[in-house]
């Protein structure tokens, strides 16, 4: 369902954000390995969104 969908890409965001939160963390402490890590999480969730985002518009 619609409802569904909102619900499922907001949980998505808010762990992109933890994801974002704790890379920001991360990069305090180390360099560029953790920045590399950082990018592929957030392509990840970017395509989570995406998926999601398409599947509600079906």
């Amino acid at each position: 369902s619609e409802e569904e969908a909102r619900g499922i890409k907001d949980y998505l965001k808010k762990l992109l954000q933890k994801a974002m939160d704790k890379i920001k963390s991360l990069r305090k402490n180390q360099e560029a390995r953790s920045e590399e890590e950082a990018r592929g999480l957030k392509d990840y969730f970017n395509k989570l969104l995406k998926k999601y985002g398409n599947k509600r518009k079906h």
